[in-house]
């Protein structure tokens, strides 16, 4: 069993996120950018607090990969 079955059983939801700045600048409106199968359901939770989350689509690992593809152009 992998490690998103097994949290799927426990009733937890999976999402990876990447933050795409510095915290201190912004604090909790920080931009994050979430994938995974729960990364809707975490994104309405996270903005409806006040942070600044864009779900993405995708696969767990797929925010990260997106943060250091940007980073590689000098985008980020």
């Amino acid at each position: 069993m992998d490690d998103g079955s097994q949290v799927a059983l426990l009733g937890y939801g999976e999402v990876d996120g990447a933050i795409m700045a510095p915290v201190p600048l912004r604090g909790l409106a920080t931009q994050v950018l979430a994938s995974g199968p729960d990364a809707d359901r975490f994104a309405a939770f996270a903005n409806a607090h006040g942070m600044d989350v864009t779900p993405i689509g995708g696969s767990p690992g797929d925010a990260a990969g997106t943060m250091r593809a940007l980073r590689g152009r000098g985008r980020a």
